[in-house]
């Protein structure tokens, strides 16, 4: 079955195909709210992807747990704003409505998504989501994980596009699909994006929430996410820091990596 979301519906941007004909995955981090728990996470999925077809870097209304900002690519965040909780929490404080306003009273916490769009030139082949896969790589080793081909399916996370009669992205003539089987072809995929997070429990030691946070950052340590999608022959990623002082240095981490030199304390990590 094919659908088409209302936040979708509304837009008639027209993205600009490729001047060669090739597949692009476009990769673009966002520090999302817990999506396995936080009520806001709907409306900042949907201001994610309709950002993402947009060509825009934030969606939905500032102040507001949905809000969809992009983090750029090779920037730095403290350690303690990407943390999911059992509790509620945001950016690494209990208690968020009393610090952030009554909308984030029922938030669980932050986790960044390294949200994709994915679009085939001209030329090219129509594709599908079961080929597509994803590899998280960290200097952290309990942050590395692998979603093989076949993990993903088309679904209000995962958008599957067909284009219309106008041949390219946008224009108000596409078909949105977010259901049926993985294998159907589409001639683009946009999608809110795999992620993780370090988790604070409230079963973790600690006399206060605000404790358990504090000693969840401090146990992850410095570290980077490099997220990478694959499809076929394309790739595409993204690389966001977490308390590493200086941008760019993410080759003399992976050196440090492969060298057997930086260690990290193993914790509770939650991947989606």
């Amino acid at each position: 079955m094919r659908t088409t979301p209302a936040v979708i519906g509304l837009i008639a941007f027209v993205w600009a195909p490729s001047a060669r004909a090739t597949v692009v995955i476009d990769v673009r981090p966002a520090s999302a709210p817990n999506s396995l728990s936080s009520p806001s996470y709907p409306a900042w999925r949907d201001n994610a992807i309709a950002a993402l077809l947009n060509g825009s870097t934030s969606g939905g209304t500032p102040g507001q747990p949905s809000f969809y900002s992009q983090v750029p690519n090779n920037s730095s965040l403290p350690p303690a704003e990407n943390i999911v909780s059992d509790f509620p929490s945001w950016r690494g404080r209990a208690n968020p409505g009393a610090t952030f306003g009554a909308a984030f009273a029922g938030e669980h916490g932050n986790r960044l998504a390294f949200g994709l769009l994915i679009t085939r030139g001209a030329g090219d082949a129509p594709f599908r989501i079961a080929d597509l896969s994803f590899v998280m790589t960290s200097n952290n080793p309990s942050f590395g994980f692998t979603f093989a081909p076949g993990s993903y399916d088309y679904s209000a996370n995962f958008v599957g596009i067909l284009f219309g009669p106008n041949g390219a992205l946008g224009g108000g003539d596409d078909t949105f699909i977010t259901t049926g089987a993985n294998t159907q072809f589409v001639d683009a995929i946009v999608g809110r994006g795999t992620g993780t997070a370090p988790a604070a429990l409230s079963s973790d030691p600690g006399p206060t929430d605000q404790n358990r946070l504090d000693a969840a950052a401090l146990a992850s340590g410095n570290y980077f996410l490099t997220g990478t999608y694959s499809l076929g022959s394309a790739t595409g990623g993204a690389t966001v820091f977490f308390g590493v002082p200086e941008p760019g240095t993410v080759t003399l981490s992976l050196v440090a990596l492969a060298a057997g030199v930086v260690l990290a304390r193993r914790r509770k990590v939650r991947a989606t």
